[in-house]
């Protein structure tokens, strides 16, 4: 097999460079290298920018974990959740199938009924304010548990970060008839583990985030937001469940995705190890994607200096039109 030296920038920093999951479908086809002058950079979410002199002779493919479009003008190519095509250039990935195989299915509820009405973890404070406002509209129905640091109202813990918190948000969630699912942004293609562990806990998602989501997964397993007008229409379709035992019942039971089935996560893995060997198969000139000249470097540069000196950038730029 050929070999090909990579380097990964802007990750997070528990991210092991020789043992993840892009090494592992990589080494199917290649003898992966780890090298710090490697030509080719996968480039994560984590202030990706400030990698610019790293990656300028380099061709960098972009992993963004969250509701990030891709700058085809800063990278090569690009993974990404929305839904789009550019040429070779990008690749929509739902990695979903990696979260999922950190925990496991909730196979029985005794008492699906007699469960705590519904959670809400969350640690981080600067989401999409949509997320806080239909959790106090759904407090005031009933009690929601806030289980994480953002909002906290409860003494109940669960595993953290650092530990199996993936598994730790099912064991908990299955304690509960509802699950607040709201993703962090509005994006459409971006669907997280917020509604999948939810599901995995036998637990109803009330879901707001991606407004695609029914063609992942089946409608009739959870209530979505992104089909009524208001909160408030939301919070009535709540009640109306909690409150109806066979509807309730029904609406568990419904819970369908191709996320679920063990062929859609293979058959993905393989379209993307085509997409990269689209990248490793060329020669390294051929197979360069982002544009260079003059006005790229400018739209970077606004992108990079200092907010203050940006007006004297801009009307500089503006002598060019």
């Amino acid at each position: 097999m050929k070999t090909i030296y990579i380097d990964f920038l802007g990750f997070d920093l528990s991210l092991n460079k020789e043992d993840n999951w892009i090494v592992s479908l990589l080494s199917r086809s290649y003898h992966v290298k780890i090298s710090k002058d490697a030509p080719y950079v996968f480039v994560g979410s984590f202030d990706p920018y400030s990698y610019r002199t790293e990656i300028t002779d380099k061709i960098s493919i972009y992993i963004p974990g969250e509701a990030i479009f891709p700058d085809f003008n800063f990278f090569d190519y690009a993974l990404g959740f929305d839904e789009f095509n550019y040429d070779d250039r990008y690749f929509r990935w739902l990695p979903l199938g990696n979260t999922m195989a950190r925990g496991k299915f909730v196979n029985n509820i005794q008492k699906p009924f007699g469960r705590k009405f519904c959670n809400f973890i969350y640690g981080n404070p600067d989401a999409h304010p949509n997320r806080d406002l239909l959790f106090h509209m759904l407090n005031k129905y009933k009690k929601v548990d806030s289980l994480g640091a953002h909002l906290k109202n409860t003494n109940i813990d669960i595993e953290p970060r650092n530990g199996n918190w993936y598994q730790g948000s099912i064991d908990i969630k299955s304690e509960y008839k509802f699950s607040l699912s709201l993703e962090n942004s509005l994006m459409k293609g971006y669907t997280t583990e917020k509604i999948i562990s939810s599901f995995q806990a036998k637990s109803i998602p009330i879901y707001w985030g991606n407004p695609n989501v029914t063609k992942e997964i089946d409608p009739d397993g959870f209530i979505n937001c992104h089909d009524y007008e208001s909160f408030d229409h939301v919070v009535e379709k709540v009640k109306e469940i909690d409150n109806d035992k066979t509807k309730y019942l029904k609406m568990l039971q419904s819970a369908k995705s191709l996320f679920f089935e063990e062929t859609f996560h293979e058959n993905q893995n393989k379209k993307l190890l085509l997409f990269f060997e689209n990248i490793f198969d060329k020669e390294f000139k051929d197979a360069k994607r982002k544009p260079v000249g003059y006005w790229t470097s400018r739209h970077l540069d606004t992108l990079l200096i200092k907010p203050e000196k940006k007006q004297s950038l801009t009307s500089r730029l503006k002598f060019w039109k």
